[in-house]
């Protein structure tokens, strides 16, 4: 999540994800017992959720991850790729390994540009 937003100067960035993570702690822990007691709300407090009950996806996907993603949590994609299996999509997806969110191009443009031509060609 940090490095998809500009630094500022009166933070440093080491102390914005402290605070990042402290937040979406306590916002998770808020939701959680609101989501399992009502679960048709769910879409309204997560983006996750809203995407997987109320939006329908291409047939085609293509996931660029990495396990050391600080913002999406390598469980979470995993298994939001499996749901979309099961809705009869057709997933590809590559795990970077080491590339921090949004920082694959920018790691390993060989790579990164290589799967996304092989994706469009499909399409």
């Amino acid at each position: 999540m940090m490095l998809s937003r500009p630094s500022v100067n009166y933070m440093s960035d080491s102390n914005r994800a402290i605070i990042f993570q402290l937040v979406n702690t306590i916002r998770d822990a808020l939701i959680s017992p609101i989501i399992k007691t009502f679960p048709s709300l769910r879409h309204n407090f997560h983006p996750y959720w809203y995407i997987h009950d109320k939006i329908q996806l291409p047939k085609r996907q293509l996931y660029l991850y990495s396990e050391k993603d600080s913002m999406v949590p390598l469980g979470a994609l995993e298994e939001f790729e499996e749901e979309q299996k099961r809705r009869g999509c057709h997933v590809d997806s590559v795990n970077f390994g080491d590339t921090e969110h949004v920082a694959h191009f920018r790691e390993k443009p060989e790579e990164y540009t290589k799967k996304c031509i092989e994706f469009v060609s499909k399409i």
